[in-house]
């Protein structure tokens, strides 16, 4: 499988083909309530990374052997701690090899940045 892929490729792949997910389960007549899940991996796998503002779909993803991306909200508090320090998959020992990190909402062009770093170290190297 190839690893080093550009962002417009990964995102014309991902455009391309999540139709095809869809389509998969209504053809064999599959609840997505049941299966998305389970379809999903082989997608998640192909694509090579998941980015996302933690939810329960990260938990589902946990397992998948993608790359995973997790963003946490720095403001506001979940019980005396961070959402972070309570919904951390890590944490929670449903995932080692994620990349979990806080942000604030006005540092949308620094959490851009460490996502592309995450993604692909080359980009850090050229900045």
């Amino acid at each position: 499988m190839k690893q080093d892929y550009t962002h417009s490729e990964y995102e014309r792949f991902v455009s391309e083909n999540h139709p095809l997910i869809c389509s998969f389960l209504r053809e064999r007549r599959l609840d997505q309530s049941e299966f998305y899940d389970v379809v999903v991996f082989g997608f998640l796998n192909a694509a090579g990374f998941f980015v996302g503002v933690r939810s329960g779909l990260c938990d589902v993803i946990s397992t998948s052997r993608c790359k995973k991306i997790i963003l946490y909200e720095k403001e506001g508090y979940f019980y005396r701690c961070s959402p972070y320090d309570y919904f951390s998959l890590e944490k929670m020992r449903l995932c080692q090899d994620a990349v979990e990190f806080e942000y604030h909402a006005d540092t949308s062009e620094a959490v851009i940045e460490r996502i592309l770093e995450e993604l692909n170290p080359q980009y850090a190297k050229s900045q």
